[in-house]
């Protein structure tokens, strides 16, 4: 069981604001077909990464290397 769920709800509802942000700057910066592009493409594994997702891998990763 979580001991503290309102901390884990906490921290969830914070990385969804930064991530959204992120992702809402990105697309005012940035053409939305340069967004679209596919970044890398991992065929045993039947996965496709946009180059929009890029910008959120790097916020979770950040995010969850400072906690």
């Amino acid at each position: 069981m979580i001991e503290q769920p309102e901390r884990l709800v906490t921290l969830i509802k914070s990385l969804h604001t930064i991530i959204r942000d992120s992702v809402v700057a990105a697309c005012e910066q940035y053409a939305l077909e340069d967004l679209a592009q596919v970044a890398d493409e991992e065929d045993d594994l039947g996965d496709t990464i946009y180059a929009v997702d890029r910008v959120s891998e790097a916020i979770l990763a950040d995010f969850l290397h400072m906690r």
